[in-house]
C-alpha cells in the first residue's frame, strides 16, 4: 500500500520530534500505534469474513449439484420401475405393479432423508396416493 523505507520513517521521527517534543512523542507513537494495530485487525477480520463467505457459496454450489445429481438419478430410477411395473402388469397382473408403485416414493423418501433434504417439496408417501 504505502511504500515507506528507513528514511522517510527516520525523517517522519525527526518532524513528531520536533513538533511534538521528546515528552508527548511516547504517547502519541503508542496511540498511533493503537490505532494501525486496529485498523490490522479490522482489514484482518474482513478478509476472514469475504474467505468465509465465498467458502459458504462454493459449497451451496456443490450441494446443489449433488441435489441435481440425485433428483435425476431418482426420475431415472422411477422410469425404470415404472417400465418394470407396466411389465410385470402384462405378464402377471396388476397386484405386481401396485406393489412396485407404493414402494417407489418410500425408497424417494428414505434417500431424501438420509440425505438431509428436508425442504417443503418432500411429501410423504400418503400424499402422492
Amino acid at each position: 500500500m504505502f511504500d515507506l523505507g528507513f528514511w522517510e520513517l527516520l525523517f517522519v521521527g525527526v518532524i513528531a520530534l520536533v513538533v511534538l517534543g521528546p515528552e508527548r512523542l511516547p504517547v502519541a507513537a503508542r496511540t498511533v500505534g493503537r490505532w494501525v494495530g486496529q485498523a490490522r485487525s479490522y482489514a484482518r477480520s474482513l478478509s476472514n469474513e469475504l474467505d468465509r463467505e465465498v467458502h459458504i457459496k462454493e459449497i451451496r454450489q456443490q450441494v446443489q449439484s449433488a441435489e441435481t445429481e440425485i433428483r435425476s438419478g431418482f426420475q431415472s430410477a422411477d422410469q425404470e420401475v415404472r417400465a418394470l411395473a407396466a411389465h410385470d402388469e402384462k405378464t402377471t397382473g396388476t397386484e405386481t405393479v401396485n406393489a412396485a408403485v407404493e414402494a417407489a416414493p418410500a425408497v424417494e423418501d428414505q434417500t431424501r432423508d438420509a440425505a438431509g433434504d428436508t425442504s417443503s417439496e418432500a411429501e410423504s408417501p400418503a400424499d402422492r396416493r
